[in-house]
Parts: structure tokens; C-alpha cells; sequence
């Protein structure tokens, strides 16, 4: 159950809590049967028909099937349940019998008597009611023989007799086996006559003598009629589609049958079909040795796929066939190349073991190839054994990933008896790896006009080049045309550098960067940083406002001090936002202080002159402050305060204007262990924070224009001293050694 909270007024406030008391004592959770669940619904048993549901829990669900012919629920899906909202049932044929009152339940593995819903009782039938069903033959393979019965069979749900009808794919068509006016039942008994031609292509028909062109089933597959009654089960040799047999070769076929006539055997192009060539005539047993040379061997075709057919002498019908083999010219093959392996990174100007496995009568011829193989160049002919080496050449050669290939070639049959390695890496660099230390870590940002150190380790001796690579997010690169990267600097040695970042070389503020670092004479010796890093225009973080930030009472034509703390090196810009009290949607803003230059510091005197049609009560007033290099460093005034015109403010205002900042100091400034405060008048109120916002000294002075702090216990930093003189909120910075 989704819930929706709007903002609403304090006047409903009440009723909102009272509705959101009553919701939550509501169960979120739930299951909802979906399907079985309406009237009417009858399945068949033998089919297989989809459970669904709906629902928001976090586990399996269970699925239970209430039986009322048995012992009430049973669970139908396996222990543990399953995942997702449907499951496919295949209604076993002798477990549940036909009838009504069966129901689906779905519920949780996790609290099932809390979390299940029950579906509308349906019927289990045999057949749906007007139909009719062939069962036997309807499978794949079937052959009957000649002088043999078989059981004919089919279910139904209809009144009337059925007529059995064959199909005679020899030229006889339909033709009605069973008797006039049908039979009754759900079987019947066919007597095969070899008055029907031995052959393929037969197929059933069963039929309503009512409805005999708009009731009937046919079956699935066709089957076949031979003379014999045996047949073949299983070629064992060859029985692999990896076999490979040499045309000088010789092989034993071998088979299991159930026929008590010899059988005849043929060879079968399968590449090229060419019809079938005898290599043996009624062969007794159950083996036949076939010297492939003398016996067809000159019709063979290198590298084409063949069969071995086997056929009764009785009944050419009955027979089998078995899986692929390729014939060669060559004894053997090439099976595997050891060196160089897949992952193999050699360079230019070194030298090389090449390695192999064949079982080849003949030598070899070895080449490599380093354009994609559309040239082959020899490294080493006739070779015996299995290995050479090779002395790469230091020039004329293409380096990179995957741009060489070694091809190991049979000197009797070189255009088919070959294999070759995978492409492999070729490096002008006798070093092998690069890892970028710095920046190399989440969280790092840098700022514009600072001073970075880039840092990576290698074993390579040549100069690497630094790049900057910009990312769209902290995963997906940016489209290198649009936003190409940029070079740091083209050339450097040793392990180090130091990284000025400045906007003037066009290495602006970016989120997301990482630094590409490549050995300047093998561009795949390459890595880039682990993690994206950013560049900001400011190496501050925050910016908060002091004063005004909301309740203030300010009278037009007086000063008054802005005030405000942050950790930033950059001036700052101020904007006054004025809202329309009646309507806060209705802003104006007014740059009091724009971003050139800015101002420095943490305070600022403003003396307010507002046109006199834009003051309080009509319009309400917020200060915000920004960085003048970053947009995203910027506080707002908490709430609204107040402009007034001069002479008419409410009587709450005292005191405005009376203090100028620039005459409150403090000093030593850097302190050590005490500083000290003096002002123009009462000094009221002293706090000290650090950078973070935190209040770590506060003193309720009440003094008169002189006062001392003691900081002998503080660490060594930057502070915000925040000093009320005469009830006016003035800001210094304070650093301490």
C-alpha cells in the first residue's frame, strides 16, 4: 500500500495524524490469486495450463492444489516455492481424477497463514466438452511393419462414434480404416496388410461421423510402414560430429539392430548431396571394417561432412543414419599451440619459443602474420618436433593488442591441415605494466590554482605522457569528439609530477576527471585513475550567514553589518532577494555587492537605501552569499527579516547602526595563547568557533570597550570570532599559531 503525505496547513494537522494512526494499523502486505480464479474454468488433465498472481512480498511464493477426491490441500510446486508471479502446471494423467470442486491456492513460504489467497473451485476433464483428441500414433519415429497389430487411441468428449482414417502419401489419400458408422470407445485395433506400400509419410486421422469436416484431430508426426518388423537402434561407430578420418584410412563401423536380414551400407555426402554410394552389400552381424581408400575413397572431398547409412536388405525403408564425420587428406591433425598463449605480450627486437601439439606424420611450416592474416610471412619451414624459436624484428612491425598471430601449417595438406594462435600483443617497450597512484582514490578534489602531485609506478625506462580524461558521471566517459582529453604535459620521466591547475590552460571546474597516464613509445602501456576525481573553481566548501539570517528589524537609510563565516579564499558576492508578503512566490533580486571584485573578509557594512515603495510590511527580505567562483558555495538567510522606513520602524528596533566593524579589532592577530577584543562601546557577547561551526568559547561579557580571551587550549588554525558590540553582530577572522 502506497501512501501520499501532502503538505497541508497547521489547521489539519490533527486530522492528519489521526488518519495516519488508523492507515498504519493496516497490513502493507499481500497476495492475489489471479488465475484460476472464475467461474467456468475446466482444465484437462495431460495439459499444462499457467498459475498466476499478483504480489509485494520479498519471498518465494507456494502453490497447493485442494483435492476433493483426496486428502484435501497438497502442495504442486517444489520445496521452497517460487520466485516471480506465474508458474506452468503439467497436470499428470493418472494422479487426479476428473470431476469438480478442485481449488488453487497461492501463498508465503515465509507466513503462509497470514499471507495466501484461495481461487473459485474449477473442473479437471479428460477432454474439453466437443472435443476430440488423437493420442497414439502421434510422436516422432514410429514405424509398424507389415503383418503387426497396433492400438490406435485418442480421448473425446463427444457422444457420437469415430471414424480412424490413414493418409496414403502414395497416392491413395484419406482412406477410412474403421468400419462404417464409426466406433465407439476411445481405442482401436489396426491390422497392417502389406497392401500398403512400404514407405514414410503416413499419418492418422480420427474424426465425429456427425461432424467429419469440422471435428477431428490429426496426428502430430507421421510415421512409417515397413516390410520387416526389426529395426536398427544404434550406430556406434561413427557416433561424433568431432570425428575426423583420413581418405587412406581405415575404420570400423559398428551398429545394434533388431532385424534378422542382412543390411546394406552406404556413404552419404552431406556437404554436396550427391546420393548415397554402397560400401557394403547384405552384410551380416553387426560390424564391417571400411578401408576408405580402396572403398570410394577417391569420391571423398576434403573437409566435407559425410553419414553412414545403414539399410535392411528386406526393406531399404528401415534404416538409420549416423552423426557427421569429416574426411582429410592428411593423417592427423594440428590439436593446440601452447606458445604464445591468448594473453601473451612479446616485443619487438626479443626472441620467442613457439610450441605446439600435432600428431602429424609429416613436418610443419610455421608463419606469423601481422596485419589480420592477409599476409602469412614464414618464420621457419619443415620443421620435425614440436616447437621453434623465432627473432622478431625490430622494424617494419605493427604494434598493439591482439595484432599478431602465429599459423602452424602440414607440408602434405597445408590448405586445410593448419591452426592458428590467438591474437596476441606486440609492444615496442620492454616494460610491461603502469598503475596510477594519485588520483587514484574516491572523494579527491582539486582545486583551480593549486598544486597537485601526480604520482604512478611502471617498469618501463621511456617518458610517459599525463593526460586529463572527463567523465559524465563517476562511471561513463564523455564523448571523446565533443570533450576530447587534455594533455597535462606531453613528455615526463620518473614516477612523479607536479600538477598546477589552472583555468587559463583550460582546465576548468568539471565533477567528474580522471588522470590517463601512457609510456610515450607504447600507447597500450597505459592506466587511468581508479576512481573519478573533481576540479572546483574554489578549495572551499561552505559559506554560512550570520547576519541577517532571519527575524531582523532593519531601518531603511541606516547601516548595518552582513556577516558570515566560511573556509574560502575567494571574495564573496551579495544579492538582497525581496519577496512579496502576500505572496512569497513573487521575488525580486537586487546585486548589493556584484562578483567584480567581490568582497573579501566575513563582514560588510550596508547602508540601506530601498525605494520607499518596497519596504516592510508589504515585502520581506532575505540575504544570500556566493562564492564568486562557485555557484555551488552560497548560503540564504534562515528565515526573512524586515526593512522598515526610516522613522516609522516597530518599537522592537533599538539600537541600529550605532557600530562600525572596522573599528572593533582584535589583536594579536595571529594569537597564541590570548587575544584581545576593543571596541567603540559595550562589548556584550564573545563567541569563538572553528571552521566546522562549532562553538568552542562563549562568553556573556559586559564589559566596556576591552576585553581578553584566553585560547591557550586551542589547536592551530583558523577561527571565527563572533563579537556583539552595543547589540550589533560583528565577524572576525582569528588565526592561531
Amino acid at each position: 500500500m502506497k501512501k501520499s503525505i501532502y503538505l497541508l496547513s497547521t489547521t489539519f494537522l490533527a486530522i492528519i495524524l489521526f488518519m495516519n494512526v488508523n492507515v498504519m494499523g493496516q497490513n502493507p502486505f499481500y497476495v492475489d490469486l489471479v488465475q484460476p480464479n472464475h467461474t467456468n474454468i475446466k482444465w484437462v488433465v495431460g495439459e499444462s495450463y499457467t498459475v498466476s498472481w499478483e504480489d509485494n512480498l520479498s519471498g518465494p511464493i507456494e502453490v497447493w492444489l485442494y483435492n476433493p477426491n483426496a486428502s484435501g490441500w497438497v502442495e504442486l510446486t517444489p520445496d521452497g516455492g517460487v520466485t516471480g508471479t506465474t508458474w506452468v502446471w503439467e497436470i499428470p494423467n493418472n494422479t487426479y481424477p476428473a470431476g469438480a470442486g478442485y481449488k488453487i491456492k497461492v501463498q508465503s513460504t515465509v507466513n503462509p497463514s497470514a499471507y495466501y489467497d484461495e481461487g473459485i473451485a474449477f473442473d479437471l476433464v479428460y477432454a474439453l466438452p466437443n472435443s476430440i483428441t488423437l493420442l497414439q500414433p502421434s510422436v516422432n519415429n514410429i514405424s509398424w511393419a507389415w503383418n503387426t497389430i497396433h492400438l490406435i487411441s485418442w480421448k473425446d468428449e463427444i457422444n457420437e462414434n469415430v471414424e480412424v482414417w490413414l493418409w496414403d502419401p502414395n497416392g491413395s489419400g484419406w482412406v477410412e480404416l474403421t468400419p462404417d458408422g464409426g466406433v465407439t470407445g476411445t481405442t482401436w485395433e489396426w491390422t497392417i496388410t502389406d497392401a500398403r506400400v512400404a514407405s514414410g509419410g503416413y499419418f492418422i486421422r480420427v474424426k465425429s461421423t456427425d461432424f467429419t469436416d469440422q471435428l477431428y484431430d490429426d496426428g502430430d508426426h507421421t510415421f512409417t510402414i515397413t516390410k520387416t518388423s526389426g529395426t536398427f537402434k544404434q550406430i556406434y561407430q561413427p557416433n561424433s560430429e568431432s570425428i575426423v578420418w583420413s581418405k587412406s584410412s581405415t575404420h570400423l563401423i559398428s551398429w545394434r539392430d533388431e532385424i534378422n536380414e542382412p543390411v546394406d551400407i552406404f556413404v552419404y555426402d552431406f556437404t554436396t548431396p550427391a546420393g548415397e554410394f554402397p560400401i557394403g552389400t547384405d552384410v551380416e552381424g553387426s560390424t564391417f571394417l571400411w578401408n576408405l581408400e580402396t572403398n570410394f575413397g577417391a569420391a571423398f572431398v576434403h573437409g566435407h561432412q559425410y553419414k553412414i547409412v545403414l539399410k535392411s536388405s528386406v526393406d531399404p525403408n528401415v534404416k538409420i543414419e549416423s552423426k557427421f564425420f569429416t574426411v582429410n587428406n592428411t593423417v592427423g591433425s594440428i590439436s593446440k599451440i601452447y606458445q604464445p598463449k591468448n594473453n601473451s605480450s612479446w616485443t619487438v627486437g626479443t626472441s620467442h619459443l613457439i610450441s605446439w601439439l600435432d600428431n602429424l606424420e609429416e613436418p610443419v611450416d610455421v608463419f606469423y602474420t601481422n596485419n589480420g592474416g592477409t599476409t602469412w610471412i614464414s618464420i621457419a619451414s619443415d620443421v620435425t618436433g614440436t616447437t621453434c624459436y623465432w627473432d622478431i624484428p625490430e622494424t617494419g612491425m605493427t604494434t598493439g593488442n591482439d595484432v599478431v598471430k602465429i599459423k602452424v601449417v602440414s607440408t602434405e595438406d597445408p590448405a586445410h591441415t593448419y591452426l592458428e594462435s590467438y591474437p596476441f600483443d606486440l609492444t615496442l617497450s620492454s616494460g610491461t605494466d603502469i598503475d596510477v597512484i594519485q588520483p587514484s582514490v574516491s572523494g579527491i578534489s582539486w582545486a583551480l590554482d593549486t598544486e597537485h602531485l601526480i604520482s604512478w609506478d611502471d617498469d618501463f625506462p621511456e617518458n610517459v605522457k599525463i593526460e586529463l580524461v572527463r567523465y559524465d558521471n563517476a562511471t561513463t566517459i564523455s564523448d571523446q569528439v565533443t570533450n576530447p582529453p587534455k594533455t597535462i604535459i606531453a613528455s615526463t620521466e620518473g614516477s612523479t609530477y607536479v600538477w598546477e591547475v589552472s583555468a587559463a590552460t583550460s582546465f576548468g571546474a568539471w565533477d567528474y576527471n580522471k588522470v590517463r597516464i601512457t609510456s610515450v613509445d607504447d600507447q597500450s602501456l597505459t592506466d587511468m585513475s581508479n576512481k573519478t576525481f573533481a576540479i572546483t573553481a574554489s578549495s572551499g566548501t561552505f559559506v554560512n550567514i550570520i547576519q541577517p539570517n532571519g527575524g531582523e528589524d532593519w531601518m531603511d537609510q541606516m547601516d548595518y553589518l552582513v556577516s558570515w563565516n566560511d573556509d574560502c579564499p575567494e571574495n564573496f558576492k551579495i544579492d538582497l532577494i525581496e519577496y512579496e508578503a502576500a505572496n512569497t512566490a513573487n521575488t525580486i533580486t537586487y546585486p548589493i555587492v556584484d562578483d567584480s571584485p567581490g568582497e573579501p573578509g566575513s563582514t560588510w557594512t550596508w547602508s540601506i537605501d530601498q525605494p520607499n515603495d518596497h519596504l516592510s510590511p508589504t515585502y520581506k527580505f532575505k540575504m544570500r552569499i556566493t562564492s564568486i567562483v562557485d555557484n555551488t558555495i552560497t548560503d540564504i538567510s534562515s528565515n526573512y527579516f524586515y526593512i522598515w522606513p526610516y522613522g516609522k520602524s516597530p518599537s522592537t528596533i533599538t539600537g541600529i547602526g550605532g557600530v562600525n566593524a572596522s573599528e572593533v579589532v582584535i589583536y594579536p592577530n595571529p594569537a597564541i595563547a590570548q587575544f584581545t577584543i576593543t571596541a567603540p562601546g559595550t562589548i556584550n557577547r564573545v563567541e569563538v568557533r572553528n571552521m566546522l561551526g562549532q562553538v568552542l568559547y562563549s562568553n556573556n561579557v559586559e564589559a566596556a570597550a576591552q576585553t581578553n580571551v584566553d585560547i591557550s587550549g586551542f589547536n592551530a588554525g583558523i577561527y571565527i570570532v563572533g563579537i556583539i558590540v552595543e547589540g550589533q553582530s560583528i565577524t572576525k577572522k582569528l588565526f592561531i599559531q
